[in-house]
């Protein structure tokens, strides 16, 4: 799913929530630098990134099924050559969560309510590390 500079990048959104899901994915899109793709849960996200890797995950924490951060630990023990950046979104604030979610190996955290823009910010500078 990389691309070449230039190209739009690939995020793979991964919320169950539509109203944050639609936030989030507009944000995103707009920002004209990412190909977004959205995902209710886990396990589909998962499936598709196996095959497909991205360059960004961006994960709500509380999801049925599969959590969140079940997800950030697979994708960082998946072995593949070139690791997605990965922001973990949470409706339960506190430091524990946040703490938790970047122990599993995101890279950054935002608690509900956060802003779409920032969250795009955050991603573009770390895009732009790479």
């Amino acid at each position: 799913m990389s691309g070449a500079r230039g190209a739009k990048r690939v995020v793979v959104l991964v919320e169950d929530a539509q109203e944050c899901s639609t936030a989030l994915e507009v944000a995103l899109s707009l920002s004209g630098r990412f190909a977004v793709r959205t995902f209710g849960s886990a396990e589909d996200a998962l499936q598709v990134m196996q095959s497909e890797p991205p360059d960004a995950l961006v994960t709500d924490i509380h999801l049925p099924g599969m959590s969140g951060l079940a997800l950030i630990r697979e994708m960082r023990a998946s072995g593949m050559k070139r690791q997605p950046r990965i922001i973990a979104v949470s409706g339960g604030a506190g430091r524990q969560l946040e703490a938790e979610a970047l122990s599993a190996g995101a890279d950054a955290f935002f608690a509900k309510p956060y802003s779409p823009k920032e969250v795009c910010s955050v991603l573009e500078g770390m895009i732009d590390e790479d």
